[in-house]
């Protein structure tokens, strides 16, 4: 009989236990945090604090631009778009491309980690119209400052790449891109 009674209790604490917990598990907590509403348009405070999150990543990135040619020493010119590039050999041309025209270019596209991502040369020689083609804005804005013949390089942050989604093969998301680009004739 005295087992009985223990294990009668313990069976009476196992199961006030349990209700207990499963009382507690069911009710929300009202200092949990909440989702973001996002039918409501952003306050003004919100929309400042993105503003200057995307002004100090960009300030960033274009810091470690700068660190990525001054560690070749490669005195470079940038554009208002962020764009810094450096025609390092001067061509024969006269010309320089204009929107709609259609180039014949070979590079080299890489990450500023040495990672090459694409090599088009010569023989193989990458061709698309300026402004009507899905290629890098950075490498269109730097082609248009090159004549033929003209050998450059091109820095391009990230919004002038890629972005923030790569280009699902061999650019990651968030990459900024070194180009070693020849422009060998417009058309």
């Amino acid at each position: 009989m005295k087992m009985n009674a223990k294990h009668n209790t313990a069976s009476v604490l196992i199961i006030s236990f349990c209700v207990i917990i499963s009382l507690f598990s069911c009710h929300t907590a009202t200092n949990a945090p909440q989702q973001p509403d996002l039918t409501t348009p952003p306050t003004d405070s919100m929309k400042e604090a993105l503003i200057n999150n995307n002004r100090k990543g960009m300030q960033d990135e274009s810091a470690d631009i700068e660190a990525f040619a001054k560690r070749r020493n490669w005195d470079m010119e940038a554009t208002g778009t962020g764009l810094r590039y450096q025609i390092y050999k001067q061509g024969t041309g006269n010309a320089t491309p204009k929107k709609g025209d259609f180039v014949s270019v070979a590079f080299m596209v890489y990450l500023l980690d040495g990672t090459l991502c694409y090599k088009y040369d010569i023989d193989k020689p990458y061709l698309f119209q300026v402004s009507k083609s899905k290629v890098a804005r950075g490498l269109e804005e730097g082609v248009m400052k090159m004549r033929v013949g003209d050998r450059a390089r091109l820095l391009c942050p990230k919004h002038l790449g890629y972005g923030l989604v790569g280009d699902d093969k061999k650019i990651p998301a968030n990459s900024i891109l070194f180009y070693d680009v020849e422009l060998l004739s417009i058309k």
